[in-house]
């Protein structure tokens, strides 16, 4: 086995893997009744395309993340849960839907990142406040019902650029980010919800179309943003996200 060829391809690619089951735990309560956790662990199988056994690809990935950053994970399984460290991202999920990998949150970021507020499978990437030095994400950047404050160094993304969120997360919480400084580049479509973000900041180029409610239309500045689509507007079904 030849580590560094390993670490090489986890450096280009990150740690491909595959979600297996969930691991449900339980505990006893004061009144010694079972209690079920509310959010199960999740088991995962790492993927590397290596010949290797199971128990010797678990071992490389951690050593890994260890070498890298001298954080010791006892089990393959707890890396899905430590997504941010410090309020600033740590193991990231990259295509989460197709070929999903797990990657440390250095400069470049192999793939498609989606920073979700929910804290499913005991995940705490709703503790992402800043994606600190992530410069490039190559694939799309989604933020989903998310609390996170600043885009950190971010300047290039790859794919689309993208808000999401329920009505209720409008109505009650709301993004908290107010610029997209420092990021320049969108080489996809961007599509921004709510009403939090005062300025497009340093954004410059954007691929595709660039949609923004009819809330916040009238506050940004364009005239220095090249837009290969077009600017459309959308109309937010929550009426009263109207800025006062």
């Amino acid at each position: 086995m030849n580590k560094q060829e390993i670490y090489k391809f986890i450096d280009q690619n990150g740690i491909p893997f595959k979600r297996k089951s969930l691991l449900l735990s339980s505990t006893f309560d004061s009144t010694l009744h079972l209690k079920t956790n509310k959010y199960p662990k999740q088991e995962i199988v790492i993927k590397l395309p290596f010949d290797l056994t199971e128990q010797e690809q678990n071992h490389i990935a951690l050593d890994y993340i260890y070498d890298l950053t001298t954080f010791k994970f006892e089990s393959i399984n707890d890396l899905l849960s430590q997504k941010s460290l410090n309020n600033l991202p740590f193991i990231l999920e990259v295509n989460e839907y197709d070929d999903s990998r797990l990657c440390i949150a250095f400069k470049q970021i192999p793939g498609t990142v989606v920073i979700r507020g929910d804290t499913q499978y005991k995940d705490n990437g709703h503790k992402i406040k800043s994606l600190g030095n992530i410069e490039t994400i190559k694939g799309d950047l989604g933020l989903s019902n998310s609390a996170i404050e600043n885009l950190g160094n971010l300047k290039t993304v790859e794919g689309d650029f993208w808000f999401s969120a329920t009505n209720e997360f409008l109505l009650n919480n709301g993004f908290k980010i107010l610029t997209l400084s420092p990021l320049e580049k969108v080489k996809g479509a961007v599509s921004i919800r709510g009403k939090s973000l005062k300025t497009l900041g340093s954004l410059k180029y954007v691929g595709g179309n660039l949609l923004v409610s009819k809330y916040n239309l009238e506050n940004y500045d364009f005239s220095k943003i090249q837009v290969s689509g077009k600017i459309r507007r959308y109309n937010d079904k929550v009426h009263n996200l109207n800025p006062t």
